[in-house]
């Protein structure tokens, strides 16, 4: 195998279910990443997993990506999108805030419902300090104490 077939490999999506290490060698997160393909899976939506820590799902239109970002798994990518368009990423410090996120999103909750729903777990950087990015008008933040609020366009949900 070439390193551009291994990298490819990495990249390709592998749909749950897929065969996974017996329970007694897994690791705590290793558990918590199967617990969120199985509960997807079990509510209808189509996970799977891409490199060595990335998963995703989709249902009714709306699909996300949790990418890994490093820190010792304390840093989480959660991207939320809608009709082909990205509406929200939260950033947070650990994978069940992530894996939550995403699940909520699939059943039909806001993007900022979502965020206001991780803001104790929001991890900030220089790069975003806030923690999250409400991509679209669709969902939205304002008011001077942080308030998160929420967009009732109809298409959304």
């Amino acid at each position: 195998m070439t390193i551009l077939n291994s990298y490819l490999d990495l990249t390709q999506n592998r749909y749950w279910p897929f065969n996974v290490l017996p329970l007694e060698r897994q690791t705590e997160q290793q558990r918590r990443e199967i617990r969120f393909l199985e509960t997807a899976y079990q509510a209808g939506c189509k996970p799977y997993m891409f490199g060595s820590q990335n998963f995703g799902a989709a249902a009714n239109g709306r699909a996300g990506e949790i990418i890994d970002r490093g820190c010792r798994g304390k840093h989480w990518e959660v991207l939320l999108v809608s009709a082909q368009e990205l509406i929200v990423s939260v950033h947070v410090d650990d994978f069940e805030s992530a894996a939550e996120s995403l699940l909520r999103w699939l059943r039909g909750d806001e993007g900022a419902e979502i965020v206001e729903n991780v803001r104790d777990h929001l991890f900030s950087s220089a790069v975003n300090p806030s923690g999250f990015v409400l991509h679209s008008q669709k969902a939205y933040a304002s008011g001077p104490d942080g308030t998160i609020h929420v967009s009732r366009v109809s298409d959304l949900g």
